[in-house]
């Protein structure tokens, strides 16, 4: 099916290596968390995640397991063995013992989409959703302990192997400088983690499904947050809940990007044509590298802003809607 695809116009391909150590530096980097949409999984923004990576951020991208992603899977160990190695120290002459642990087997445990008519609930069933949006939220607050782990030293299990150590990650990352980020449902997963964990500095709301909140939810949140919209996408309802954030004295703007359809921000609108992709509702008029462009730019501008962070991009123009493809505010009559 990928060779179909490709046939029909798209492009597959990211610039990225698997694996690839951290830049070498003494500084230390900002992170940004990316959680995922409806139907979505942790490759589904590659290229927006793999820009913002390459303008010196960790970006670091949960696949949730409340049903939401649209397949995801678990390792669990078979068996364990423990490897003693004894490695002799040129310098002294004397032995040292290294013991590691080595996994012999793994068991994928996989978790598919969780389709509500089976569960004889509504699509939009807002217990349903509400209780999703508080376990995503859990997952992201677990996931920064982890970072924190990880930046503090700790041992952390790696499944990944010994070929990618997390070892380069100790002290790499400013934990005084962590965003959230996070696309339809996750731009609901973003607002509840960040009213549940303060540690999370800043939000970027990518399209954002309002649907799973609650206003008791919304006035919990304290950090400054961009409310980035698709035009074709947001509707009255959807976008009047997102007055629940309004503030006087926390930066709270709201743009809206000119002709973009819901996938705007997702690798789906690049590995399609043109008249394909609009077929399949994954792209619209809207150029996917404006698109991207916009995305990205608002995304940097309004994290340099915050985090305090010299050297990137400030996005002035697409924050403020003087870009010709943006819009400050709503187009949508919400009076």
């Amino acid at each position: 099916m990928g060779k179909f695809f490709n046939w029909i116009g798209g492009d597959i391909y990211i610039p990225v290596l698997w694996q690839a150590p951290l830049l070498e530096s003494d500084d230390k980097l900002p992170v940004l968390v990316m959680s995922h949409g409806i139907g979505g999984n942790r490759t589904t923004y590659s290229t927006f995640c793999c820009e913002i990576a390459s303008h010196g951020f960790i970006v670091v991208v949960p696949e949730h397991r409340d049903g939401s992603a649209s397949m995801t899977y678990l390792l669990k160990d078979n068996m364990r063995g423990t490897v003693v190695e004894l490695l002799k120290d040129h310098e002294c002459g004397l032995h040292r013992r290294h013991t590691m642990h080595k996994s012999h087997s793994f068991t994928e445990e996989w978790q598919s989409f969780e389709h509500t008519d089976p569960l004889g609930i509504q699509w939009d069933d807002y217990d349903y959703r509400n209780k999703q949006v508080h376990q995503r939220a859990s997952e992201c607050i677990r996931l920064l302990d982890v970072l924190t782990d990880i930046n503090d030293g700790r041992s952390v299990r790696n499944f990944l192997g010994f070929h990618f150590s997390l070892k380069q990650f100790k002290g790499r990352m400013d934990m005084s400088k962590v965003a959230f980020a996070g696309h339809s449902f996750g731009g609901s997963t973003c607002v509840t983690t960040l009213g549940q964990d303060k540690r999370f500095k800043v939000g970027i709301m990518l399209d954002a499904w309002m649907h799973p909140l609650n206003e008791e939810l919304c006035s919990k949140v304290t950090q400054p947050v961009l409310i980035l919209n698709y035009e074709k996408f947001q509707w009255q309802k959807n976008v009047k809940q997102m007055s629940w954030l309004q503030s006087d004295d926390v930066d709270r703007t709201m743009l809206t990007l000119r002709g973009a359809c819901h996938q705007a921000i997702s690798d789906f609108q690049f590995i399609v044509g043109k008249a394909f992709g609009k077929l399949m509702e994954v792209r619209s008029d809207l150029s996917p590298k404006v698109a991207m462009d916009v995305n990205k730019r608002a995304t940097l501008g309004f994290l340099s802003k915050h985090l305090g962070l010299d050297g990137l991009d400030s996005g002035n123009d697409v924050l403020t809607g003087s870009h010709k493809d943006v819009i400050l505010g709503t187009t949508l009559d919400v009076t």
